[in-house]
């Protein structure tokens, strides 16, 4: 999510200009600022506008700086310094526009092919072919730079675009690739190509009139006031009146307690209280009242991105997620080098703990418990994927589906944790509903589709819990032993197999005194059509919830024309530099 907020509140820009790739330059008497730097998100000097390039370079010979593409032979227009150099992206390419006034804009967008720019490059298996989207709507189909400006090194201008800006006072331009174009043997530079963003006013510009000395005076009078009160008020921030610590925070609780009292109920951050490691800081445990226990995560100072979260309009959602198999987020407070999360204190940790030995055998889970956890978990999904408080065509994506960020409460319930990762989006925003970027990962419970195109949709959780299920019912870990010097044993690969051998009972968790084999077989089941290779045929989660309440059986929710794609030392390739696990978060 981006949020650029304007100076003094109140939006004043009224045009863009950038030379994407290129350096600062003045065309027609209008200033185009420099755009060359070379990582995946950007905010100008100035602060007007920034970019964001998802999705990652396949050929591992490929570096950040290809990013900007310089032209291999001149273009011989008065416009020349825009189409000298070109930003390009491997799959999905937003600039945003800050503190825009409210009205409607005329967009120009320009363009010119210095990639596949020679002659045997532009066959029919050689051409850009991508998406543009102005606020949310798709304005250009199928855009292909070369048809459209008749050749190569050829300049065009696409100038009957518009946007309204609304009170948000943000403009976004989204360049996507939705695949279409050259063939795989050449993916890293298909994405979107851009040379140069024109944004103007379609309403009249007024200019500020003269100010009488009366007013002067009066506004004289009225800095002098405000800078005496942000003063003030800057002290009071910096805790020279003492005041910080008594910050009311929620926790659950009739009566919030100050930051005092939770700083003390963590025994200062002290290390005996640390009870995990999730994104971007460590966890707490924080006994604010006699046996009312709170989990307290304090992020890392310079954890830049994980605070930039928690100021952000994110977790806002988040609070109001209210689900009995989610994390409850109590509060958020963000002070002078103290950025806390206040939620849920689950008395039995993680899945991972007690799945894998950290709980030291305190917790012996029996097949009824492994159920439960698995229906759970489905259904935590279920309300992310469509029965958020925003509407049914808003989802959630939790990116981290994985037994260190599944947690359990005195019952053994199971609750979904660290959203730090999340994305939130609209359905329709995208016609085939994807998400592209490129950010770290949980390794072995990643889907293929982002491990190779950074694409994210509903379905890269449920192939992160098809993983989860299958090391609940087996008892092992996904990423196990090495074979040998080259290979891992991937759990998921083995029980495609055993499902395809008709032995798929054989998998399941020795250490299980008795267990329902009905329902072991078919979460067993579940588990492979939830990592299927192909997303398409992921079953939702919404039809996971509905067979393991027994409300429909695995063959009315599978098409009987899609089947496990199972290939020779796939899950090797895919999951190569994969550890044995993650540490546990919270």
């Amino acid at each position: 999510m981006i949020e650029k907020r304007c100076p003094g509140g109140k939006p004043t820009n009224h045009s863009l200009f950038i030379n994407c790739g290129g350096e600062e330059t003045t065309i027609d008497g209008n200033h185009y600022d420099s755009d060359n730097e070379t990582s995946q998100f950007n905010v100008s000097r100035k602060g007007n506008w920034a970019y964001s390039n998802s999705g990652g370079f396949l050929s591992t010979s490929v570096n950040s700086s290809e990013y900007i593409r310089r032209v291999k032979c001149g273009i011989s227009v008065a416009q020349a310094p825009l189409y000298e150099k070109a930003r390009l992206s491997p799959t999905s390419l937003k600039y945003y526009g800050f503190c825009l006034r409210k009205g409607s804009y005329n967009v120009t967008l320009h363009f010119a092919e210095i990639v596949y720019a020679e002659d045997e490059d532009l066959s029919s298996s050689m051409k850009r072919i991508f998406d543009v989207y102005i606020q949310g709507e798709r304005q250009l189909t199928d855009f292909n730079i070369q048809d459209s400006a008749r050749g190569p090194n050829k300049n065009i201008a696409i100038t009957n675009l518009t946007a309204n800006v609304t009170n948000d006072s943000v403009l976004e331009i989204h360049l996507y690739w939705t695949g279409k174009g050259s063939p795989a043997d050449s993916p890293q530079f298909n994405g979107p190509l851009i040379s140069a963003i024109a944004v103007t006013p379609e309403f009249p510009i007024e200019d500020d009139k003269g100010l009488s000395p009366a007013h002067i005076s009066l506004i004289t009078v009225a800095s002098i006031v405000f800078a005496g009160l942000l003063l003030l008020a800057l002290a009071w921030a910096m805790g020279c009146f003492g005041k910080e610590e008594l910050h009311e925070i929620n926790v659950g609780l009739e009566k919030p307690v100050t930051l005092k009292q939770l700083k003390d109920a963590t025994r200062k951050f002290s290390k005996e209280m640390e009870i995990g490691h999730g994104s971007f800081g460590i966890v707490y445990r924080a006994e604010v009242q006699p046996k009312y226990n709170v989990a307290v995560k304090r992020f890392f100072t310079n954890s830049i991105e994980g605070i930039n979260k928690l100021k952000s309009e994110f977790y806002n959602t988040l609070q109001k997620l209210k689900h009995e198999n989610l994390v409850r987020l109590f509060d958020v407070y963000v002070g002078k080098g103290m950025h806390l999360l206040i939620y849920e204190y689950m008395e039995n940790r993680s899945l991972q703990d007690v799945l894998f030995g950290e709980s030291n055998g305190r917790i012996t889970l029996d097949w009824k418990d492994r159920y439960k956890i698995c229906l759970g978990i489905a259904s935590g999904l279920k309300y992310l994927h469509d029965e958020l408080p925003k509407g049914p065509r808003f989802k959630m994506v939790h990116r981290g589906i994985k037994p260190s960020n599944i947690l359990l409460d005195g019952n053994l319930n199971a609750k979904i944790s660290d959203f730090g990762n999340s994305v939130l989006y609209a359905e329709d925003y995208q016609e085939n509903q994807f998400k592209v970027m490129k950010e770290e990962a949980s390794h072995g419970y990643m889907a293929p589709e982002y491990l190779m195109f950074g694409a994210i949709s509903c379905k890269y959780d449920v192939y992160g819990y098809g993983v989860v299920i299958l090391e609940i019912v087996c008892g092992r870990r996904n990423a196990g032993q090495k074979l040998n010097q080259e290979q891992l044993d991937f759990l998921v690969e083995e029980v495609v197999l055993a499902e395809s051998e008709g032995r798929l009972h054989e998998m399941v968790d020795k250490n299980l005194s008795s267990y329902d084999q009905t329902e072991a077989m078919t979460i067993l089941k579940l588990a492979v059509k939830c990592t299927n290779i192909s997303a398409s045929f992921r079953p939702t989660m919404s039809e996971v919830v509905s067979v393991l309440k027994g409300e429909k059986t695995i063959d009315d929710i599978w098409k009987p024309a899609s089947t496990q794609i199972l290939c020779q030392n796939c899950f090797k390739s895919l999951h190569e530099d994969d550890g044995a696990g993650d540490q546990p978060q919270a």
